[in-house]
């Protein structure tokens, strides 16, 4: 066993040896300059392993003493390679081999941050996949020179995960209730990762909604005239109002799962329904996939969330229809479970904007990369219609009356957004002012810092005598008219100060 031992250390040396002096080659074309994100998302597609199916075995069978009982079969992925093992005794696990960006030397903190937030999560009851130590050196992964798209062979990490039992979303469908499940599940991870941190997840990461701008690289590759431009106005949105906010310290901050699609979502039948019991038919069983891990505004976990629901086969459905009810549903759940402070509620418009034009401006580049990978345009097709429903489509104070409507826990209706003069009750002030405000301090306003601090009342109005609202008539009318519109100048006086109170107070707290 000792020699067996040292034989694979001496195999991995070589190989790591060798990927070194292909590397080095490489360095040596452009010596001493650090790649940037984007730079780095172009070369993930050229580094994506290409490591076949009697290969993978070899690897299986060699690190980890694993068998296959049935025939690999290879699941869908945008940068890795991912198969599904199954052994005799019928238990699972995927075997992943890493791209060569993500197992270069320097990022493997990265990978090792991975299996740390999995471990977290798995400890707080979280279902979600944990690495399996390999046979002989007891560690969670191996580096090896493996083929790779680009030709010839490069250092890549390997490793096994456990298997999470069940469907993804994207197999059983969503649903607004699924939907609504989902979003809660999140809440809860969220709140399991409160506390959480690693020194490896402060990075650039491409799809980080912070670096939002560096889609800006990108957007020459869309061909869409008008898509392009949704995409470019969103990008300037972000930098002229969203910032600014950030800037100011106004979002709490923290690591994140940062790719909760239906994709990575796993359910499984719901028992207790089975039983009879007045419940949903599915329950949400776990997530998988943590390759998008960043520490980063923690509101961009649900924005992401958000952004994905609205590509989902129930939102898709009937012409879109139930597009922006999707993306409330996730709202509606998560807020159940964790908190969304006003000022995040009212920026949730842009950042869920912001990952619907990463999605599709990614899988756009990507499939022009690697033109026989249909897994690409998966969300990057649909995304690109979901822009122009979110963006362009529908106007801003109904997506703000949505977004209201959501976190109080009521359903926007679908047949509200078809009339063209539907205008949202308000139900929760503070997110339109906090919008409000954020353009302030976008412009590059500030909260004033000698109102008085406390409780402010903006809810109710005094009763107006029933002389003043009774006639007949036109006059009726025009009486009724001017009563509403002094009452709405009122409330809107005492709404914003109110907010700017609101927001000093998060402030402080933070």
């Amino acid at each position: 066993a000792r020699d067996e031992r040292l034989r694979s250390l001496a195999g991995q040396v070589r190989g790591l040896l060798d990927a070194k002096k292909t590397g080095a080659s490489t360095a040596a074309a452009s010596p001493s300059k650090k790649m940037t994100p984007s730079e780095e998302e172009e070369l993930r597609k050229t580094l994506k392993p290409a490591v076949d199916e009697a290969l993978a075995t070899e690897l299986l069978l060699k690190y980890w003493g694993l068998e296959p009982a049935k025939p690999l079969r290879q699941l869908d992925s945008y940068d890795d390679v991912n198969y599904l093992v199954t052994t005799a005794s019928g238990v699972r696990y995927t075997l992943k081999i890493h791209n060569g960006v993500e197992s270069k030397p320097g990022n493997d903190a990265i990978l090792e941050a991975q299996s740390d937030i999995m471990r977290r999560l798995q400890a707080g009851g979280t279902e979600c996949p944990v690495p399996v130590p390999t046979k002989l050196t007891n560690e969670d992964m191996v580096f090896l020179p493996l083929p790779s798209l680009r030709g010839g062979h490069v250092r890549l990490a390997v490793r096994v995960l456990t298997w999470v039992e069940g469907r993804t979303m994207s197999d059983v469908g969503s649903d607004e209730v699924r939907l609504e499940l989902a979003g809660a599940f999140l809440g809860g991870l969220s709140r399991s990762l409160e506390g959480f941190d690693h020194a490896a997840a402060h990075r650039e990461h491409s799809w980080d909604l912070a670096r939002s701008l560096d889609l800006r690289g990108f957007t020459p590759c869309i061909s869409d005239k008008r898509r392009r431009k949704v995409v470019e106005s969103i990008l300037n949105a972000f930098e002229r109002e969203l910032l600014p906010v950030a800037a100011e310290g106004y979002l709490e901050m923290g690591v994140i799962m940062g790719d909760y699609n239906d994709a990575n979502v796993i359910f499984r039948p719901n028992e207790a329904s089975d039983a009879g019991v007045a419940s949903p038919e599915w329950k949400v069983g776990g997530v998988i996939d943590f390759g998008d891990m960043v520490y980063t505004w923690r509101i961009n976990e649900l924005a992401i969330a958000m952004a994905y629901s609205m590509v989902s086969s129930w939102a898709t459905a009937d012409n879109e229809r139930h597009c922006v009810d999707a993306a409330a549903c996730v709202l509606r759940g998560f807020a159940a479970t964790y908190r969304v402070g006003p000022t995040e509620l009212a920026l949730l418009r842009i950042l869920t904007a912001c990952r619907l034009a990463c999605s599709y401006t990614m899988g756009m580049y990507s499939h022009s990369k690697d033109p026989t990978n249909e897994y690409l345009l998966l969300h990057a097709s649909p995304a690109g219609r979901a822009l122009e429903i979110w963006w362009d489509e529908t106007p801003a104070n109904v997506i703000y009356g949505v977004l209201e409507s959501a976190a109080m826990g009521h359903y926007p209706l679908t047949t509200q957004l078809m009339y063209p003069g539907f205008t949202p009750g308000v139900t929760v002030p503070e997110v339109a002012e906090a919008a409000a405000t954020a353009a302030d301090v976008a412009a590059g306003g500030s909260v004033d810092k000698d109102e008085d601090e406390g409780d402010f009342d903006f809810g109710e109005e005094e009763e107006d005598s029933e002389e003043e609202v009774t006639g007949s008539g036109n006059s009726r009318k025009a009486k009724a008219a001017a009563l509403k519109e002094k009452r709405d100048a009122e409330t809107e006086k005492k709404k914003k100060i109110a907010m700017e109170r609101l927001a000093k107070k998060e402030a402080k707290q933070r």
